[in-house]
């Protein structure tokens, strides 16, 4: 496997993250409109079990940075904490 170094703050992490979060609900939507047997419910369903490890392993990376618990946040009220 390789490895990558890249320098983010606490937003910049932030916007990567909700990204994760954005398509794994996009993918869930997918699984939720196919039947659970069709071609497109199955990769999506394959797609979310690698987001998740990738997810889980980001998470353990940015925890063990250092990053803030905010950078994990979700929620619409970090955005507006960023325009001030």
């Amino acid at each position: 496997m390789r490895s990558l170094s890249v320098t983010l703050s606490d937003s910049s992490f932030n916007v990567i993250w909700r990204s994760l979060h954005d398509r794994e609900q996009k993918l869930q939507n997918i699984i939720d409109e196919h039947d659970e047997e069709s071609d497109e419910a199955v990769v999506a369903n394959n797609d979310i079990v690698y987001l998740r490890t990738v997810r889980d392993s980001l998470r353990k990376q940015a925890k063990d940075a250092g990053l803030a618990d905010s950078s994990f946040e979700l929620s619409e009220a970090i955005l507006d904490l960023g325009s001030m």
